[in-house]
């Protein structure tokens, strides 16, 4: 006997969300294997300019991210749940794009940028995401995963100053 369960467009969104989520974060490890080895094979000299140049295209990039995960919360803030979680997608896409950027330059950062805290919050929104709390998405994005992205654009623009 088969059972039909009728399940919200909504759920389905927030399902498929986080598993682009998860999926995110496994191809960031995937991109830092492919990364040490080409290190290896170009030489450290060419590597570190490639590097740097990631760094200038990231701190160029971290300014729109911001501008996102602001509109998100904005949107979370109104209660337009949907468009909100329309634009979950393409934020994490950028911050998984910076933790791999981050996790790939260490040769030429100044200062050691963690990513560590960022990737935790990603989990409570995740967590979030689950029990269906869209006003805590919105605050983990404004207060916690925004600032900690402030503090990783700064120390980018230190580290392309220079």
């Amino acid at each position: 006997m088969r059972k039909i369960v009728i399940i919200s467009s909504e759920f389905l969104k927030i399902i498929i969300i986080i598993n682009l989520i998860e999926l995110s974060f496994i191809s960031v490890f995937h991109n830092v294997l492919i990364f040490k080895i080409t290190n290896i094979l170009l030489g450290d000299e060419n590597m570190q300019k490639e590097q740097a140049e990631v760094l200038k295209t990231a701190n160029k990039y971290m300014d729109n991210l911001k501008i996102g995960i602001n509109d998100a919360v904005e949107l979370f803030q109104k209660g337009e749940i949907s468009k909100g979680c329309s634009l979950i997608p393409d934020i994490s896409k950028g911050i998984e794009w910076i933790i791999e950027v981050i996790t790939l330059t260490k040769d030429v950062q100044t200062e050691e940028i963690n990513i560590s805290e960022i990737d935790k919050k990603f989990k409570e929104v995740v967590e979030a995401f689950e029990n269906e709390d869209y006003i805590l998405i919105g605050d983990l994005f404004n207060y916690e995963i925004l600032p900690m992205l402030e503090d990783v654009h700064q120390k980018i623009k230190k580290v392309v100053s220079e």
